[in-house]
């Protein structure tokens, strides 16, 4: 009897949050990411790309970094083959507005309200390398957000130079 009860109940706290997860509205934007080349030398550039797309068919408000720079308006994950983070660049942390050692490195973004139309999009870009070290051969996968809204998975091979 006991076991039949807690079955129900437990099937009854299933059904509910089935249901709340089902009504949880879609986030009003997108993003896709975009690492070129797919494979580089250690030290080559890889370039970055963003877009942010508005899904919704209402005009949204977002709040950006004039520069249209990745680092800027969106956090940024890198891990390498075991699952661990590279070294974050001292421009990074200084993006972040943490202290990045003497000399202090000191960055101004720029922020602004924005709005996007329905179905437009907005690009941003900027190198890997410019964010973390990663200049150890390895496969490393990217992924942007902002806020709770994250991006595809990408992935870069590092080759030696």
């Amino acid at each position: 009897m006991k076991n039949a009860v807690r079955m129900i109940a437990a099937a009854a706290v299933l059904l509910l949050a089935s249901e709340i997860f089902a009504q949880a509205p879609a986030p009003p934007f997108s993003l896709k990411l975009d690492v070129t080349p797919g494979s580089a030398k250690a030290g080559a550039n890889i370039l970055m790309e963003v877009d942010l797309t508005n899904n919704t068919n209402e005009r949204i408000g977002v709040e950006i970094c004039s520069a249209m720079r990745v680092e800027c308006n969106f956090g940024v994950s890198v891990l390498d083959s075991h699952g661990n983070s590279p070294p974050e660049t001292r421009y990074l942390k200084a993006v972040r507005g943490e202290p990045t050692g003497s000399p202090n490195l000191v960055v101004f973004p720029s922020l602004g309200p924005r709005s996007i139309e329905p179905g437009e999009t907005l690009k941003f870009v900027t190198d890997l390398p410019k964010l973390f070290d990663i200049s150890r051969p390895d496969r490393y996968e990217i992924q942007v957000e902002k806020g709770n809204v994250k991006s595809n998975i990408s992935q870069v091979i590092v080759l030696a130079p």
